[in-house]
């Protein structure tokens, strides 16, 4: 007597592998997904990187030339380049001041000034707005600073950015100088 084997999958085992498999997705998709989210903050972070290295070498070489305890904007030659700088060396936030030169990379500049906060980057991977008061995104700074946004953001969004930002009080003195980011809306 033979016996006929099925071999087949029973409507149940359908059913039971379709819930695992939607149950992996629900879980990995998210993941995958926020991978843009991560690759914009850590390129963020890789500016603000690139801009304290560069700052802290052109306020090196104001302590070499005597000129880290200037207390009004003197002209300092670096590497070929020319920088305004302000007191302890801190670089003036201007862009076509030597900036463009001190991060590699493809920058779209839209400008300086508070005209540009709601100025969405397009054109390149991240844009630069400079000469921008820094209270405008910053709650609570003072002085002014250099924003880098990435394709797709605006400053006005105060979400997701890297920056360098400093304040000179009115007796020339520095009051503030930092490098950072902000990528909680990335």
């Amino acid at each position: 007597m033979t016996t006929k084997k099925n071999h087949g999958f029973t409507l149940i085992e359908l059913v039971v592998v379709i819930v695992i498999l939607g149950i992996l997705a629900a879980t990995a998709a998210p993941k995958f997904i926020n991978l843009t989210s991560d690759a914009k903050a850590a390129t963020l972070s890789g500016i603000a990187g690139s801009l304290s290295t560069g700052t802290e070498l052109i306020k090196a070489k104001a302590i070499i030339n005597n000129k880290y305890n200037i207390t009004s904007r003197f002209d300092l030659t670096f590497d070929g380049l020319t920088f305004s700088i302000y007191n302890q060396g801190a670089v003036r936030e201007y862009w076509p001041n030597g900036f463009e030169n001190l991060i590699e990379g493809d920058f779209n500049y839209l400008g300086q000034g508070n005209g540009f906060v709601n100025t969405e980057c397009s054109g390149n991977d991240f844009c630069v707005v400079d000469n921008i008061r820094a209270s405008t995104i910053i709650t609570g700074k003072g002085g002014f600073g250099i924003f880098f946004i990435p394709n797709g953001h605006t400053l006005a969004d105060k979400n997701c950015f890297a920056y360098y930002s400093f304040e000179i009080g009115s007796d020339g003195l520095l009051v503030y100088k930092e490098t950072g980011t902000v990528v909680d809306g990335c």
